[in-house]
């Protein structure tokens, strides 16, 4: 895509999330998305706990409990972004 290329989101919803695994491209997708449309992107990677970084390094699947409180975590970060942005 050129420099001159846009992205027209004006029916879009307020946020878009992308979640999958490890390597999918979604960090990818999200930037092309944000520098297309002009969007803010926040990467929810920054806010992963300390516990689920070492099942990543382990190769182990989140539990519950670190699913939720990410979720929690992010959910709250969003609100706060899109009141900034």
């Amino acid at each position: 895509m050129s420099d001159t290329q846009s992205l027209n989101l004006k029916n879009a919803p307020s946020t878009l999330f992308f979640y999958g695994v490890a390597g999918s491209g979604k960090s990818f997708v999200a930037n092309l998305v944000g520098d297309l449309a002009g969007w803010h992107v926040y990467e929810a990677d920054d806010d992963i706990s300390d516990a689920m970084k070492l099942a990543l390094a382990e190769h182990r699947p989140f539990t519950v409990e670190m699913s939720g409180e990410a979720l929690g975590r992010v959910s709250v970060k969003i609100i706060e972004l899109q009141k900034r942005h």
